[in-house]
């Protein structure tokens, strides 16, 4: 299975709400490919929903790692918005009182 089959998967009917975050390491490096590049090899431009990004980074001297964790804590819904309410799911955990 091609990556871009797995990246597609992800976006099947049940998994929209997914959000995928790639970094594009060594960016750093003259022969790096391009972030573009790493896209169209991920097959990202498939993907018709608009939850993913794609960072360019260099771990090793830290550079973009914050960006793409900025965009990934930016566009995680707070846990408040996305709390069931108590009795609507089935089975979840119940406290005791």
């Amino acid at each position: 299975m091609r990556v871009s089959e797995v990246i597609l998967s992800l976006w099947q009917d049940e998994l929209l709400d997914l959000m995928l975050l790639v970094f594009a390491n060594k960016q750093d490096l003259p022969d790096a490919m391009r972030v573009s590049e790493v896209a169209d090899r991920l097959g990202l431009h498939l993907i018709h929903q608009p939850r993913w990004y794609i960072q360019g980074t260099s771990a090793t001297i830290g550079q973009g790692l914050y960006e793409g964790l900025d965009w990934l804590s930016s566009n995680i819904p707070s846990k408040a918005a996305v709390a069931p309410k108590e009795g609507s799911c089935s089975p979840c955990f119940t406290p005791r009182k």
